[in-house]
């Protein structure tokens, strides 16, 4: 998986805002961790198993939670039409 190229994150006033670009327009305010997570995987090509191993390490979840948490994760990009 990879995410789309037409989505990008910006910092305005302090806050994150995903662009997502396509027949319309879309903002979406995301919080810290969301921006941390895009930022992180925004040029690499990922699985749901790297998501999950990135949360695990970066916010010292457990396994299963991490995996739980991936997998939310990458459900909302699918639904959002993030990944490519």
């Amino acid at each position: 998986m990879k995410l789309s190229g037409h989505c990008r994150l910006h910092k305005s006033r302090g806050k994150h805002v995903l662009i997502m670009y396509g027949r319309s327009t879309h903002a979406l305010e995301v919080n810290e961790s969301f921006a941390h997570i895009w930022r992180h995987f925004s040029a690499l090509e990922f699985t749901e198993a790297d998501v999950a191993s990135f949360l695990e390490s970066t916010y010292n979840l457990d396994a299963a939670k991490a995996e739980r948490e991936a997998s939310q994760i990458i459900g909302l990009w699918q639904e959002h039409q993030m990944i490519i």
